[in-house]
């Protein structure tokens, strides 16, 4: 395994590959945004799992899209805070 020390622009290139890393592709980045960005279910794009439409890494889980939905239908805040903490 290589870590890569790079700049932004070559990070934004570069994650967009599907190639395994020996073949220029990735394993995993790291960075950082702001936590209002992660605060609720419905707009974090890093646990939704929609798989090749999501975030970068393409993650895919069908169980967190449903948990996600029934977050959406809950009747109160209590209930999506308790499911919210169940997604968690």
């Amino acid at each position: 395994m290589e870590l890569a020390e790079t700049d932004w622009g070559t990070v934004v290139q570069r994650r967009v590959r599907t190639e395994p890393a020996d073949r220029g592709g990735w394993r995993i980045f790291h960075t950082y945004g702001l936590s209002l960005a992660y605060l609720k279910p419905a707009v974090s794009s890093l646990i939704k799992g929609p798989g090749a439409t999501g975030w970068f890494g393409w993650y895919d889980s069908p169980v967190m899209q449903e948990r996600i939905q029934t977050w959406f239908d809950a009747p109160d805040g209590a209930r999506q805070k308790a499911l919210a903490d169940d997604i968690n």
